[in-house]
Order: C-alpha cells, then structure tokens, then sequence
C-alpha cells in the first residue's frame, strides 16, 4: 500500500516539474518499474488529482501531463510535497541521503515515531524504512544509545543527553555540505537553529579562543564542535541540560583542557544562550581532551595516559612482528608517532566516544585508501587495542592510526648504490661543471661521481663504468655504450624530475627484493560470488591447516564488518599473514562480471602472501607494489596480462618518484 502511494505521489512530482509530457517509458525509468506499473498506477494518480484540483492531461503519442485547474489547492500540495528537496529525487535513489534523514528525524524526538508516519512523510514504503533501520541502529549504539521500538508506539532513542548532543551534531558534520540542514526535519532543524551569519560568528569566536590558547585540533573536529556549540544552546533551550556526576567532574576539573573551556563559554556571552553551568563546561573539556591532534614535541611527561600510551605503542609494535614479521622495534619515530594518536584515543575510550560512527563515512573516503598495507597494519593495531581494553573503535581512528604507519613505511629507504655519471656541455667543461653543481645540490646522496667531458671523450672511457652520460648535444651525434639522457645546461623545470624519474631512481637496490612473478597467479574470468564466499575461498585454500584455514575465514570476515577491505576504486586488497598460511605469493582475481563487494562494485581482488622476514626493506616493497595494484588501473591490468619483474620494477619505481 505504501509502495503504491509512494509511487503515486512521485509521478505527481515528475509530472508537476517537467514542463513537457512524459511518456510512459520516461515514467518508468524515474520511478524504477514497468511501463505497465506505470499505466496501471496512472488511474489512482488520475483520481488523486482531481482532489488536488488538478486533471491528468494524456495525449497520444506525446504522453501524460497535468492542467492545473485550482491554482491555490494544488500550490498547497505542490509546496508541501516539495518542502525538503531532497524529499523525492533523493530518498528514492541515495541510501546515504534516507538513512541521514531518518536518523535526524529519529535522534530529534522526544517521543516515538511511528515507522508507516515516516514512509507517510518520506513518500517511501515501511520496508524502505526497515532496511535503514540495521545502519540506524548500529549508528546510535555506537553513541551509547538505544533504538527503543515497541509495538503501536513506534521508535525512539533513548540514552544521556551528552550522548544525544554528540550524536545530533555527528549527523550534521560529516555530510553537512551533501545533506543541509534544511533538507532535515523541523525538528532537527530546530536543534540546529541558527542564521549563518551568528553560526559564523560562534565558530570565529570559538576558533579565535582555541587558536590563541596554543592546542589544535584537525579542521574536523574544530567543525565538529563548532557545531556541538550550536546543539548546546538550542538542547538547553528546550529544557536539555547535561549533569554529570561529582566525581566525574572532578576528573574533568583536573584537565588542561578545563581553563580553555571556561574561556570558551565565557567569550561566546556575546552570543544569546551561552552563560551555563559548571556541567556543560566539564563536558566541553573532555570533548576538547578526546579531539587533541597531537605532534611529538608535544608529548611531555605527567600527561593523562602517557605511560599506558607508551606501553601500548610497544605491544602493537610487538603484534605487528608477531603477526606480520614486520620488524619496527628500531624504528625511530613510530612508536612515538603511534604515542600522539594513543593518547586521544586512550581519552575516548575513558570518556566512552571511542566507538562513535560516521554513517557514510568510511576508509574509501579517505586519503590513506591508497596504502593498503597501511591500513591492513592500522587495523591490526586497531584490534589489539578492541581486545585490550573490550571496546569498539571507529573509522577516524582507524584513519589516524593507518596513517602513522604509512609515515613508518615512507620513510623506509631502499639500499643506495651511487652511480657515476659523465656531463657533456656544448657550453663546454665548464658549462658541463655548472650543470654539475646544480644536479649535485638537489642529487649528492645518490651521485658517486659525476664528471665533466667533451662529447668525443667518451669513446675512451671504459663504457662499464659508468651509468649515464648526461648531455644537451642532438641525439644523431652519440655513438655509445654507456645509457644518455638529454637536460639542457639552461635546465627546464621539468627536466630535473626528468633525470630522478629515468636515470637516478636506478640507484635504488630493490631487485633482488622483488616478488618471484612465477609466484604471482592470475585468475581470469573469475566466478565471484560475494565477499563471504571468497573469504572461504581463499582461507581454506591458504590456510596451514584446518584450524588456521578457520582462523583465517573468522579473522577475516571480522575485519570486513569493521573496516572494509574495499578501499579504491573496483580494486579490493586482501592480506594474509604468511605465519598462517602455506606458502607466499601474489593472487589476481580479475572477476567475469563486476559483482558488488558491500555498496560498491568490484573488478578485481588482489590476495598477498608475503614473508617479510622481519626486512624493513621487502615491507616497502610489498607496500610499493600494492599501493599501485589500487592506484594504478593501467599498472595492474598489464600485471593481469603478464605478470614480470618488469612491471614489479615499474610500479616500485613510480612509487619512488613520489616520496
């Protein structure tokens, strides 16, 4: 029955917005059904109008229409049906969009919400509704709140009121240029009242005190929070205010935080509804404590949570070699790098935000999705953490985590073997020696020798000694052995990158680290099911034995529900530790048919195996590799056609040029 009224009320809609007929085969691609539905639905829609004082207008062979006859009945209707914009075009066709409004719509009532009143209202039908409510749910629990439903009463979330307010301001943060407030509920609007010009205002406010107070936070969160301050006073307004428990307070009391949030509070009484309790400033001081974006010279002794960061640091370290055989024990600044991302998260998951979701929001969206083996680490930190300390942590964390070990991965650096280069100038030796002193200044560590010649002095040399002659003499006029490269003694700028790109990255040892391409398995024409079945695939395929193939299927399957292994693009990264399984190599499922891997498509599954043996050195390399098996289609499909040495070197090679 929703179905069909949902339906009705959207032919209305496209009728009503298009200023040409619509055919029956129009109709039905925007409603996504037959063209009989289409015609079939077209009585009840004719009927409908007639109350709305409008007429169904068919014409034969141009298709429906609507005549207008009450021009103030059908306005009435046209506005309210149209008030949300996103009301009809997107509900209908963006997942993101329906979840984002109910869960607004839900979070902003003081009572229950009836899921037919919400298709009703949605022009959706009630099993639209329930296929959110699984995302709905999981979002605020998440918050520590619950999804309470009850039989002729609808749904409501229950829960504290600084776990409402955070979970209210989420809704708006992470999709606020996509989904605007105005494409929200009233209610929810209400919870965000507030003209742009004051929100600005408030935010500058807020901004100017943090700034100056000397800590930082990521733009994210100052958003974030920008917004909290704007929850803050419309919740209290209506009556919602935040007590915390003495001892509670206390602690927070304690923070270097709490100050800055007292000067907060106090500069924003330029602005109505900001003079507050002792409890709302304690809860602003763990919010400031939880969102801390921390550098290594920040870290200084006495901190909250420090010595338990410290020892945390050393056993993700110590898992990662256990798991991985990915020595980072000498590793000079993860662990500390890994200390500054411990200590905010140590404080979420004190003050329970650790666990706290972004609907939408995942590593696909993320900066960091290009360093597979990155996130695979980050996860395994992630999980060590989880079990540790029985708590649940989000994608940011998982972000922030992955991207402190890609640091640790970048700054591994390959063998260096100098190379000797020859410089010939038609400005002559000493034109050839400015040259020289401009390549030396920008290339030393990589140079052994580099040495000034005329062009015919070459012949005299001893060929295999040398790398590359550089030169700016035409090319028909070189008759010799030894490797040239053309850069200009007045050099253009792109000519350096030039030198790096094609000559100089040749210094980097890292053939013999190569993965052995008779170990690399293409798999065309791949039969993929789903990621569940190919998770049994390959677990009991790789797996040592029976209990590790089973260890692997879990291990696996729980990190898909966690962080997805669908990253970038149709390209998903699977590794497996080499510990559990039977043997190392590369696996290349490049599937028949496009199949859907959670929300997204998926062309291509890429499965590693690799001992890394404890070698910083084989871990860049594998990182390289995989990094552009998911940034580089062109890469990976000449590795599908023929797996080789040479393009392992290629890919390495223009990882080089970026770091």
């Amino acid at each position: 029955m929703h179905d069909e009224q949902g339906r009705e009320m959207r032919l209305i809609y496209h009728l009503a917005q298009s200023k040409t007929p619509l055919t029956s085969e129009m109709l039905a691609g925007l409603v996504s059904v037959s063209t009989r539905t289409v015609k079939s639905d077209m009585i009840q829609v004719r009927e409908r109008l007639v109350d709305l004082g409008a007429e169904l207008v068919s014409r034969k062979s141009q298709g429906y229409s609507i005549k207008i006859l009450d021009e103030e009945k059908f306005k009435s209707f046209y506005d309210q049906l149209t008030y949300n914009r996103m009301l009809l075009g997107t509900f209908v066709s963006d997942h993101l969009a329906r979840t984002i409004f109910l869960a607004r719509t839900l979070v902003a009532s003081d009572d229950y919400v009836k899921l037919d009143d919400l298709a009703d209202r949605m022009f959706l039908s009630r099993s639209s509704i329930k296929n959110e409510m699984k995302t709905i749910s999981s979002f605020f629990n998440s918050f520590r709140l619950q999804v309470d439903s009850r039989a002729g009463k609808g749904v409501r979330i229950i829960g504290s009121e600084e776990n409402l307010r955070l979970a209210m301001t989420e809704l708006v943060v992470v999709h606020y240029h996509q989904i605007k407030i105005s494409d929200s509920s009233p209610e929810y609007a209400r919870i965000l009242e507030c003209d742009e010009e004051e929100r600005q205002g408030i935010r500058r406010n807020f901004l100017k005190t943090y700034r100056e107070s000397g800590m930082a936070a990521t733009d994210d969160e100052t958003l974030r929070f920008a917004f909290y301050l704007i929850v803050m006073r419309n919740r209290i307004r209506d009556g919602h205010v935040i007590r915390l428990e003495e001892k509670l307070k206390e602690e927070l009391q304690g923070l270097v935080e709490y100050p800055l949030a007292k000067k907060v509070v106090a500069n924003l009484q330029a602005f109505p509804g900001y003079d507050v309790c002792d409890d709302e400033i304690c809860h602003i001081a763990m919010f400031f404590h939880c969102m801390r974006d921390l550098k290594t010279d920040d870290i200084h002794e006495g901190m909250p949570f420090l010595d338990e960061a410290r020892i945390l640091a050393d056993e993700v370290v110590e898992r990662i070699r256990w798991l991985w055989s990915i020595d980072f024990t000498c590793h000079l600044t993860l662990k500390t790098d890994l200390v500054t991302a411990f200590l905010p998260l140590l404080a979420q998951i004190r003050y329970g935000q650790s666990a706290q979701q972004s609907i939408g929001m995942s590593m696909r969206s993320a900066e960091i999705a290009g360093s597979p083996l990155a996130i695979e680490l980050g996860r395994s930190a992630m999980r060590l953490i989880e079990e540790k300390y029985y708590c649940r942590l989000n994608v940011r964390s998982s972000i922030g985590l992955s991207f402190r070990f890609f640091g640790a991965l970048a700054s591994i650096r390959y063998d260096i073997r100098k190379l000797n280069l020859l410089t010939v100038s038609s400005a002559g030796k000493q034109g050839a020696i400015q040259l020289i002193q401009r390549i030396d200044h920008r290339f030393a560590d990589m140079i052994a020798t580099n040495t000034p010649v005329e062009l015919y002095e070459v012949r005299g040399l001893n060929q295999r000694e040398y790398d590359c002659v550089i030169m700016n003499d035409p090319e028909f006029s070189y008759y010799y052995d030894i490797p040239y490269i053309l850069i200009d003694t007045v050099t253009r700028p792109y000519q350096f990158n030039r030198l790096f790109d094609e000559v100089l990255v040749k210094a980097y040892q890292f053939e013999e680290l190569i993965p052995d391409p008779s170990s690399t398995r293409v798999y065309r024409h791949f039969e993929y099911e789903n990621p569940t079945q190919f998770f049994k695939l390959i677990a009991y395929k790789h797996g040592k034995d029976e209990t590790y193939s089973s260890l692997l299927f879990d291990m696996l399957s729980e990190n898909e529900k966690f962080v997805s292994y669908n990253k970038l693009g149709d390209v998903v990264a699977v590794f497996l530790p080499y510990r559990m399984a039977k043997e190392e190599g590369i696996e290349l499922y490049s599937l028949q048919n496009n199949g859907l891997w959670g929300a997204h498509e998926v062309q291509t599954i890429i499965v590693i195996i690799h001992d890394f043996d404890g070698s910083q050195q084989k871990t860049k390399v594998i990182e390289n590799i995989s990094r552009q098996m998911v940034i580089s289609k062109e890469n990976l499909d000449e590795l599908i056609r023929q797996p080789s040495k040479e393009v392992y070197e290629k890919m390495i090679k223009e990882c080089l040029t970026s770091e």
